[in-house]
C-alpha cells in the first residue's frame, strides 16, 4: 500500500482539532509503542519461553495437614517458618558462592513494595468500592490461584505476587507482566502457585500447590512492555493437593461486556481472594483496542489482581487484570483482552 503524505491546508477546523487530540494521544507512548499493526500482530504471535529452576523434595517434605480445619479452609499448611528456610535454602543452593544471611523483599506483580500497597490502599481509593472478599472454594473461584515469583538478586529474593487462571492441568493463564518483569531484568528464578490459598498468622492453608516449569509470554509484551500485548502462560507441575476445575476461554469476545466479574489477590488484602463485577468496554487507541476497560472504580484491577481472569455470565474468561490508571475523567481498570494470540499462547 502507498503511504499518502498528509495535507495539512488542506484540512478542516475541525478534522485539524481531531487530529491533534490523537497526536497528543499518541504522544504518550514511544514510536516503538505505536508500530504498524502488522508488525504488532505478528510480534504478540510470536512465543518467548523460559524454563524455571525446579525445587526438590524439601518443599513437599514442609507441608503438613491443616488439622485445625475450619469449614472452607484449604486442606494443607505450611508454617511461615518452615517456608522462610525453604525459600533462603533455595537461593543458596542456586548461589553456592554467597554465605550471608538472605534478605526477602515482597513486592506485588507491579514491582510495587507490599507495604507501600496496603498504606495506599486500606484508604478510600479502592477498598470501599467494589471489591469484595469472597470465598476461594466453589466455582470459578476455586480455579483462580496466586502465583509466587522469585527473582534472586545479589543476596535479596525480590519476592512477586500475582494471580492466576487455571485451564488445564498443565496450564494456567496470566498476565505478561506476571511472566515477564521488566523492572526486574525478566523472567522470575523459580516460584510456586497456590489454589484454595488463605494466609494466616502463623502461616499458608491452602488445597493445593504446584511449581513453576516454564513461563510464556510474547515478544512484544518483551520487546515494548504495551498493554496492548499483556498476556503470559505460565506451565506447572503439581507438587501437592487436588486438582482445582479448568476455566474454559472465550476467544474474541463481543466489544462490550456486561454482569462481567473478576478475580484476584489484590497487594493490600493477599490474604483472601477478592472479586468484583460490572461492566466493560473496549479500552483506548493507546493500547491498539485490544483492551477492555472499567471506568470508575466499577470492576476492580488493583495491586496483586494482576493475571487474574475477568469472566463473563457463563464464567468463560473474555481478559485478564493487567493495568489501573487514571485518565483524569475517573480510575480506570483495565483488562487484556481474550484475542486470538493471546487464547493461542495459554493453550499452547
Amino acid at each position: 500500500m502507498k503511504k499518502q503524505k498528509l495535507n495539512w491546508e488542506g484540512l478542516h477546523e475541525n478534522m485539524k482539532k481531531r487530529f491533534l487530540v490523537l497526536l497528543l494521544l499518541l504522544g504518550t507512548l514511544s514510536v516503538s509503542n505505536v508500530a504498524r499493526a502488522e508488525d504488532f500482530k505478528g510480534d504478540s504471535a510470536e512465543t518467548v519461553t523460559h524454563e524455571y529452576q525446579q525445587p526438590d523434595e524439601e518443599l513437599d517434605a514442609i507441608v503438613k495437614p491443616n488439622v485445625n480445619r475450619s469449614s472452607g479452609e484449604g486442606q494443607y499448611f505450611i508454617s511461615n517458618e518452615d517456608w522462610e528456610a525453604y525459600r533462603e535454602n533455595q537461593y543458596k543452593k542456586s548461589d553456592p558462592s554467597f554465605k550471608g544471611s538472605v534478605k526477602v523483599e515482597k513486592i506485588t506483580s507491579d514491582d510495587v513494595p507490599i507495604e507501600a500497597i496496603e498504606k495506599e490502599n486500606n484508604g478510600p481509593t479502592i477498598s470501599p468500592f467494589a471489591l469484595s472478599v469472597v470465598p476461594s472454594t466453589g466455582f470459578p473461584n476455586a480455579s483462580v490461584g496466586q502465583a509466587v515469583f522469585w527473582y534472586n538478586q545479589n543476596g535479596t529474593i525480590k519476592e512477586l505476587s500475582g494471580s492466576v487462571f487455571k485451564v488445564n492441568d498443565r496450564n494456567v493463564g496470566t498476565a505478561g507482566h506476571c511472566v515477564y518483569s521488566h523492572d526486574l531484568g525478566g523472567f522470575a528464578t523459580s516460584g510456586t502457585v497456590f489454589f484454595g490459598k488463605q494466609q494466616t498468622s502463623s502461616g499458608v492453608i491452602f488445597d493445593s500447590m504446584y511449581s513453576l516449569t516454564v513461563g510464556r509470554t510474547n515478544k512484544d509484551w518483551v520487546n515494548v512492555g504495551n498493554f496492548r500485548s499483556d498476556f503470559g502462560a505460565i506451565e506447572m507441575r503439581l507438587i501437592h493437593g487436588s486438582i482445582p476445575r479448568n476455566l474454559s476461554l472465550y476467544k474474541n469476545p463481543p466489544a462490550s461486556v456486561n454482569n462481567v466479574r473478576n478475580f484476584g489477590y489484590p497487594g493490600f488484602n493477599q490474604s483472601v481472594l477478592n472479586s468484583s463485577s460490572g461492566n466493560v468496554v473496549t479500552g483506548s487507541i493507546l493500547f491498539l483496542h485490544q483492551t477492555f476497560e472499567a471506568h470508575n472504580n466499577t470492576v476492580i484491577s488493583a495491586f496483586g489482581m494482576s493475571g487474574g481472569p475477568l469472566v463473563n455470565s457463563s464464567n468463560q474468561v473474555i481478559g485478564i487484570n493487567s493495568y489501573r490508571m487514571d485518565y483524569g475523567t475517573g480510575t480506570t481498570s483495565g483488562f487484556m483482552k481474550m484475542t486470538n494470540e493471546t487464547y493461542n499462547l495459554i493453550l499452547q
